[in-house]
């Protein structure tokens, strides 16, 4: 029996404002958390940070994330595990340009500009990707230079753009992580409004995506946002160029701050998994009332005698408990969702396509 297992974190926004009072109690459960689940489906070879590490990208919230990370690494240590960090930046991990500057209300119009789309793709030197490199470059400073790794990172198009592949008991398991936020420059609602291109993938995996996938044994594909915050031509160019059924074990994406899994397979085709991430410190106010919400998931793929593969997904939440006259707010001990497994063909080349349950989303829509 081979395996490889990882955790996956999402939207911890080091430096939002009552993080410095609350983060101790939820990093408390957590602890307990990890320990509990590490004696079920442990250990953990890899660490899949789906973006957002940071509220503001700067360069002092990267270096206290490097402490809160070395708290959660030396437990994960001391459990067992010893696993490789591997991310991708989110909208919040990067110093937001001023909206006056040409770039920017440029960039703000994508769509509208496809000259402007040709001079991106096509000239790291255009003031655009300047711009995108600027906003990001604490992010990559800090993806550098980070002690967490354990894994060699190809470096790709756009700062957050990688893959790596983590070799073990004879499989290879291949990570693609594509910046899904270079657009995201400021306020206000992006769905629908952002964008990927095949460019990122190919210039991440050494020039040719779909080549170094057919290397690996099993892919994944993690970006921050979900598909449908992609502009509907960035989604077209997802599932026909990028991430095509097949070619991928699943799409791992964050930003929604609440668990989902789903599985669509269209006019007979193998089907395209996505599996979205619960923050691990989500905090929004709407009309004065504060909705919390912390979890991660655990993950593993199996391969058996019979070289049939496996994955089982186990989300984790925790439910914050309204308090009693008089009492205090604390927050409960995760609890596991209904674990979702889907079995793979006979050949663990091919990546799993069974269907998972659904899970319907809500319409939060963090900013």
């Amino acid at each position: 029996m081979r395996s490889f297992g990882w955790l996956h974190f999402t939207d911890l926004h080091q430096g939002l404002d009552a993080q410095g009072w609350l983060w101790p109690g939820v990093r408390e459960v957590l602890l307990a958390d990890l320990e509990k689940l590490h004696a079920r489906c442990g250990p953990w070879d890899l660490v899949l940070f789906s973006g957002d590490l940071t509220q503001r990208g700067s360069a002092a919230e990267f270096a206290r994330l490097n402490q809160t990370l070395q708290q959660l690494w030396d437990h994960l240590r001391a459990l067992g595990s010893t696993p490789a960090l591997v991310a991708v930046p989110g909208n919040h991990d990067l110093i937001r340009p001023d909206p006056r500057r040409p770039e920017s209300l440029v960039l703000g119009r994508w769509d509208t500009y496809p000259e402007v789309q040709v001079e991106f793709w096509r000239d790291a030197s255009s003031p655009y990707r300047a711009l995108v490199d600027q906003a990001f470059a604490p992010y990559s400073e800090w993806l550098k230079n980070h002690p967490f790794a354990g894994l060699q990172l190809q470096r790709g198009m756009l700062p957050g753009d990688c893959s790596a592949v983590l070799a073990k008991d004879g499989l290879k398991l291949g990570i693609v992580g594509l910046n899904s936020a270079f657009l995201q420059l400021g306020d206000g609602d992006y769905t629908g409004k952002l964008a990927l291109d095949v460019r990122q993938l190919h210039a991440a995996c050494g020039g040719d995506g779909p080549a170094w996938v057919k290397e690996c044994d099993f892919a994944l594909l993690m970006t921050h946002h979900p598909p449908n915050w992609l502009q509907a031509k960035a989604r077209d160019e997802l599932v026909a160029e990028i991430a095509p059924p097949g070619r991928f074990v699943a799409h791992v994406y964050g930003h929604m701050h609440e668990h989902a899994s789903s599985v669509v397979a269209i006019g007979g085709a193998q089907g395209r998994r996505e599996l979205q991430g619960s923050s691990l410190f989500g905090l929004e106010v709407y009309g004065g009332k504060v909705d919390r919400r912390h979890g991660y998931t655990a993950a593993r793929i199996t391969v058996d005698d019979k070289n049939e593969a496996t994955l089982r997904l186990w989300p984790r939440a925790a439910k914050s408990t309204p308090p009693a006259t008089g009492a205090s707010s604390r927050t409960s001990t995760p609890s596991s969702s209904a674990t979702t497994r889907a079995r793979g063909p006979s050949r663990c080349r091919r990546r799993a396509g069974a269907r998972p349950p659904r899970r319907r989303r809500r319409s939060t829509r963090p900013t």
